[in-house]
């Protein structure tokens, strides 16, 4: 029992010891006035930062814990900022807007218990704010090149890369421009420096080969965009075969026109 008494004992104070640890968007201690930098970070995009709380000993039989952060400097007021805890963090949201020029804008951050039973420290935290869409994201397709079948709904794979320490929601479509098609969005949210996999659709009835155009864009800032394109080969299918026999100028002897005007309207 006096085993178990010691080391919570020197747990508490290395507690009590230690600096402050921020979680996410990166995971580091920050000793008291150090600096952390966060960058890049996308206009339109949500910086979340997440701390650690720490306890101080309790020879009182009373601890004393740190449960809130303040700003404690003036910063630009187009930022949306947002404080809330739980019994293990303490967190602090800041909202970029689209409009936010590039650049280093500094917060500095008191962390400090509420009933100042225990000391408060500071934290400075650099968010760095770039409009370079290939500092931000990357739209990567699985393949070069794939094949699909005309006539049906295809998917293509892509990677959605998340090069920033913000959180995003970001838009994927894929088209073949010029020719009868669809084409559907598909929204997803990256959380920051994450990689997701997503399937978009996208459709045609013709076969051959051709290039998919695909985009990525951010949904709250769409003038963070980019586009990659992807060699599809569309084989035949009984249906598409019948379809290009509607679709087209037969020519064929006049009493045939009637049975390859049914062989196409059985190819929809």
């Amino acid at each position: 029992m006096l085993v178990k008494r010691l080391l919570a004992l020197l747990l508490m104070l290395s507690m009590a010891s230690a600096a402050i640890q921020l979680v996410t968007p990166v995971h580091m201690v920050i000793d008291d006035l150090d600096e952390v930098s966060i960058n890049p970070v996308g206009p339109g995009h949500e910086v979340m930062l997440k701390f650690q709380r720490r306890v101080s000993p309790c020879p009182t039989g009373y601890c004393g814990v740190w449960d809130s952060v303040r700003l404690a400097n003036i910063v630009d007021q187009t930022f949306k900022q947002s404080t809330w805890s739980d019994h293990m963090y303490i967190y602090y949201s800041i909202d970029v807007l689209p409009e936010m020029p590039s650049g280093e804008y500094t917060f500095m951050f008191e962390i400090l218990d509420k009933e100042a039973l225990m000391d408060s420290e500071i934290a400075v935290v650099k968010v760095f704010v770039t409009h370079d869409q290939s500092d931000l994201v990357e739209l990567v397709p699985y393949k070069s090149s794939s094949e699909h079948f005309a006539g049906n709904m295809n998917h293509m794979t892509f990677q959605i890369r998340n090069k920033a320490l913000s959180k995003a929601k970001y838009v994927v479509s894929s088209e073949i421009p010029g020719y009868p098609s669809y084409s559907d969005t598909l929204s997803v949210d990256v959380e920051p420096s994450e990689t997701v996999d997503v399937d978009v659709p996208f459709y045609t009835d013709q076969e051959g080969f051709y290039l998919l155009k695909s985009r990525v864009w951010s949904e709250d800032n769409p003038t963070i965009s980019l586009r990659t394109s992807t060699e599809v080969r569309l084989r035949p299918t009984l249906r598409s075969k019948l379809r290009s026999i509607g679709s087209g100028i037969p020519l064929v002897p006049i009493t045939m026109a009637p049975f390859y005007a049914l062989l196409g309207l059985l190819g929809f």
